[in-house]
Order: structure tokens, then C-alpha cells, then sequence
């Protein structure tokens, strides 16, 4: 049956003064036949002011059923200057629509520490659509010190729409690597909000990395109706940029009835689906039917021949038999029963 749950799910790993912390717990919940409603939403990160351990991991099954949640937590912070463990991964899988608020899985160093990776974030309905808030997947660190890989975040929505506020898999620290992010639906894709990445890009999606760019891949099913616009939120696209580094990026306004690739940035549409291809003879099929059209035509114009020359032949024939008798008379010649034969039948008795 169903589970609705109206208060906060909390797991998390917090010291009571500045001492280090460990990890946060995870929470795993699956119905068979019914919905999940998490309205207080879940926690699971790992916060102090020391370092911090990993954040607890976030698995919501419904197999029938849809999810709807509140904000979810899964992104350590250590607020001194510590080091962030890694961000807990978040996976909501339901037969019908998904909808959530703010989804964090990124590690976060806030003062001169180092942070690890962020966790990967995954959301896929069969169908329904899915519509979140903020999602953040990304590795951060407020000093110059060392970030870890934005992870990456999958949205499949394979019979229904995708809407989202923004993605940011960024890792802005020195070696930081952006995490890869892709978007799947037959229907129509949208990203509303913007924020600016450490590049001072004004994005809906980022995948940046100080050290190198996730890739980032949206599959949509706007087609030539409802091309992907950049700049344009309303129907089928993104408000701002989306970007996978400082010299890899698109921009408002451009529209994309067809397939793009810019680096590593990939926008496919079903506006290119392959044409199913006209099936023709080759040659020499086209030579041996034309062989057989000749020699049908020829046979054709011999039979008609063959007719024409034997009706004439019989013609003569008789005609040369009335000039005989009226030449000699008719007392002297006598004919009985005299049959005019074709060609083809003399040709018969003479072999």
C-alpha cells in the first residue's frame, strides 16, 4: 500500500561540540503496489566543524506506484577548516511520477579544508514525468584548497516530461573534475532557473571542473514542434547557458531543431530519426527484367508475323487454285474436298 510520511526522515552524523564526525546513515524504502510521500523530507549528510564523514546514501523504490518528497540532504559539510567526506548518492525509482524538492549530494569544505566527490544523483520513472527543485551534485571548497569530482546526475523520463530549477555538477578546487549529467525523455525537457558557476557563467546546467568538464548530454522528443531552445524555458529547454567549462558553453538565445554537439555537450532531438530507405532492384535485376520484357515483345511480334504470313499464303493458294481451273475448264479438272493448308502444317507433312 501506500507510505506518507509527514515529518522529517533525519540520519545524520553531527558531533555536539568541534570534534570530527562520522558518517550519516542511509535510508532505503521500496513498495511494492503502492506511493511514497516524504513530505518533511530526508537527511543523511554528516556536519561539523571538524572533518566530517560521508553522507548516507538515499534509495526510494516504488514499483507502481509514484514518489513525491521534500528537500533531500545527502552532502557533508564541514564548516572549518576540515575536510567534507563524500556526498551520499540519491536514487528514486518509480513506475509514475517523480516529484521533489532541493535534492544535495555535493561534499562541501566551507572554510580552507579539502572536499571529496559529490554523490551520484539518479531519478528515472517509466511513466511519469519528473519535476524537482535544485540539484547538486558538485564538489566545493570556499579557500583555494583541493575539490574532488562533481558526480554525476541521470534524469530518465521515458514516457513522460523532465522539469527541473537547475543542475550544478561543478568542482571548483584545484584537480576539481565536473561530473557528467544527462537528461532522457521521449517528451520535453525544461530547466527554469539559473545560478552563476565558479566561472562566472550565468547557467542552468553546469558541469565545470577546475581540471576539466563532465559531459553533458540531453535527449528530448521536442522534434521540429518544440526544438530545444536555449534561453527559453517555457516549452522545451533551459532559462541560461549550459556549460561544461569557461570555453565550452551555449548560450541565449539559440534554438535546435536538429541534432548539436559542441564539445563535449550533445543535444539530440527525434527530429533526425532515420528515414526508412526505398528498397530498388540493382542492376543486373533491372537488366534481367529488361531481357524478359524484350524477349516477350519479340515472341509477341513473331506470333503476330507467323498469322499475318500464313493467312497470306492461303490467300495465294486459293486464289492460284480458282485460275487453274478456269484456265483448263471445269469439265477437265475435278476437285474434291481440296483443303488449303497453312505453312507450319506443309512444313509438318514434308517431315
Amino acid at each position: 500500500g501506500d507510505l506518507t510520511i509527514t515529518e522529517a526522515i533525519n540520519s545524520i552524523a553531527r558531533p555536539p561540540s568541534g570534534d570530527n564526525t562520522g558518517n550519516g546513515g542511509a535510508v532505503s524504502i521500496t513498495t511494492t503496489n503502492g506511493d511514497i510521500s516524504i513530505t518533511g523530507g530526508i537527511d543523511t549528510y554528516s556536519d561539523a566543524d571538524g572533518s566530517t564523514g560521508n553522507a548516507g546514501a538515499v534509495t526510494l523504490t516504488a514499483n507502481n506506484g509514484s514518489i513525491a518528497t521534500g528537500i533531500i540532504q545527502a552532502d557533508p559539510r564541514a564548516t572549518s577548516a576540515w575536510n567534507a567526506g563524500n556526498g551520499g548518492a540519491i536514487t528514486l525509482t518509480a513506475k509514475n511520477a517523480i516529484t521533489t524538492e532541493t535534492l544535495l549530494s555535493g561534499s562541501r569544505s566551507e572554510n580552507s579544508g579539502n572536499a571529496n566527490n559529490g554523490g551520484e544523483i539518479t531519478l528515472s520513472s517509466t511513466d511519469g514525468n519528473i519535476k524537482t527543485g535544485l540539484i547538486e551534485s558538485k564538489s566545493f571548497r570556499e579557500s583555494s584548497d583541493n575539490t574532488g569530482y562533481g558526480w554525476t546526475v541521470n534524469l530518465s523520463a521515458i514516457n513522460g516530461n523532465i522539469e527541473v530549477n537547475t543542475i550544478n555538477s561543478t568542482s571548483n578546487g584545484t584537480g576539481g573534475i565536473g561530473g557528467d549529467v544527462v537528461v532522457t525523455t521521449n517528451k520535453l525537457f525544461r530547466a527554469s532557473g539559473n545560478f552563476t558557476d565558479f566561472n562566472n557563467v550565468d547557467s542552468s546546467i553546469s558541469t565545470a571542473g577546475a581540471n576539466g568538464g563532465g559531459s553533458l548530454t540531453i535527449e528530448h522528443g521536442g522534434g521540429q514542434s518544440n526544438p530545444f531552445a536555449e534561453g527559453d524555458a517555457i516549452t522545451n529547454g533551459t532559462a541560461q547557458a549550459i556549460t561544461t567549462g569557461a570555453n565550452n558553453k551555449i548560450a541565449p538565445k539559440q534554438s535546435f531543431k536538429e541534432n548539436s554537439n559542441q564539445g563535449n555537450i550533445q543535444i539530440i532531438s527525434d527530429a533526425d530519426q532515420i528515414v526508412p530507405q526505398v528498397q530498388t532492384p540493382n542492376q543486373e535485376e533491372v537488366e534481367t527484367e529488361e531481357e524478359i520484357e524484350t524477349e516477350a515483345e519479340l515472341a509477341s511480334n513473331s506470333t503476330t508475323e507467323q498469322l499475318e504470313t500464313n493467312t497470306l499464303v492461303e490467300e495465294i493458294e486459293e486464289t492460284s487454285t480458282e485460275e487453274f481451273v478456269e484456265f483448263v475448264g471445269d469439265d477437265n479438272v475435278q476437285v474434291k474436298n481440296v483443303q488449303i493448308k497453312t505453312v507450319k502444317e506443309t512444313q509438318g507433312t514434308l517431315n
